[in-house]
C-alpha cells in the first residue's frame, strides 16, 4: 500500500459515471461538470498532516470534499487503483457517503415517463 508523508493525505476519489443504470452514455462535458467538485475516501494520512491545527480535519475512513485541483494522481500497481495524493489543507469538508447521486440520469428518465402516462 501507498504510505503517504508529512502533511499529505491519500485520497481514493470517487469514480465519475459515464453511463447510466438504463444503459445511457453521458458526454464527455457531463462528466467534466460533475467532476467540478470532487469527493473521495480518506485511505492514508502523513504523520505531519494539521500539526498547524488543533485538530485533524479528517481521519482514515472519512469520506470528504477537496479541492477540485488539488494533488497529484498516482496508480497503484499493486491493486490497480488510482490515488490522489493532496496537502491536509486542501480537504474542504467532511460528509456523508450519499447512498445514490442526486439528480441521477434514471430518476430523470422515470419522472418523465410518468409524466408521459398522464398525458
Amino acid at each position: 500500500m501507498i504510505s503517504v508523508k508529512g502533511h499529505r493525505v491519500l485520497i481514493s476519489p470517487d469514480e465519475v459515471e459515464l453511463k447510466t443504470k438504463a444503459g445511457l452514455i453521458i458526454a464527455a462535458d457531463k462528466k467534466v461538470e460533475q467532476s467540478a467538485q470532487q469527493y473521495g475516501t480518506v485511505v492514508g494520512v502523513g504523520a505531519n498532516a494539521w500539526e498547524d491545527y488543533s485538530e485533524p480535519f479528517a481521519k482514515v475512513g472519512d469520506y470528504v470534499i477537496y479541492s477540485q485541483y488539488a494533488g497529484k494522481v498516482i496508480h497503484n500497481p499493486e491493486d490497480g487503483k488510482g490515488y490522489l495524493i493532496i496537502n491536509d489543507v486542501d480537504i474542504l469538508a467532511t460528509t456523508d457517503k450519499p447512498e445514490k447521486e442526486v439528480g441521477e440520469l434514471d430518476d430523470v428518465l422515470a419522472a418523465l415517463d410518468t409524466r408521459r402516462e398522464a398525458v
